[in-house]
């Protein structure tokens, strides 16, 4: 099932989901940011050769590879300046959301592991406390999910550096 209608299941079922994504890259990722702009421009190129040749499938397969992000695709995401895991981390301190994460980043589990003491001492504290929607496996199926763990207001305010275990 594709994220769209993921996304419209959860609407359906009256769930409000908020994408948080990292923001500004970083370096280690402009090499392959580079060769994503130059794959672009070639595309580019290759659909108006193909709409001078009048060829619609030519035509239709560039158009595809050219789609660009608009309002209704990023309606409920949140851009962030640092870190995006403490971004998550903070956005509900009182722990009324419902709240998960799926990430394909290998870097985050690090920072999600159980082991870290700070995160075993306030998931004992917090978990009763979190509102558990039944609906949730249903809407997204196989996914893997993780908890996002909610944090009292003392906890942004702490470096991340200090927390994540290596």
């Amino acid at each position: 099932m594709s994220m769209f209608y993921r996304i419209i299941r959860l609407l359906e079922n009256g769930i409000k989901p908020v994408y948080v994504f990292d923001g500004k890259p970083t370096i280690s990722k402009s090499g392959e940011l580079s060769k994503r702009a130059e794959r672009r421009e070639d595309t580019q190129k290759a659909l108006e050769k193909a709409t001078e040749a009048g060829n619609e499938a030519d035509m239709d397969k560039f158009n595809r590879r050219l789609i660009k992000l608009t309002f209704i695709i990023i309606f409920c995401s949140i851009s962030v300046l640092s870190s995006e895991l403490v971004t998550c981390l903070s956005l509900n301190p009182a722990g009324t959301v419902v709240k998960h994460r799926t990430t394909f980043d290998a870097d985050a589990e690090g920072f999600w592991q159980r082991q870290s003491s700070w995160k075993s001492r306030w998931v004992k504290y917090w978990r009763p406390k979190i509102t558990y929607v039944p609906v949730w496996k249903k809407v997204w199926g196989p996914v893997i999910q993780n908890e996002w763990m909610p944090l009292p207001n003392i906890l942004p305010e702490l470096d991340e550096a200090k927390h994540i275990q290596t």
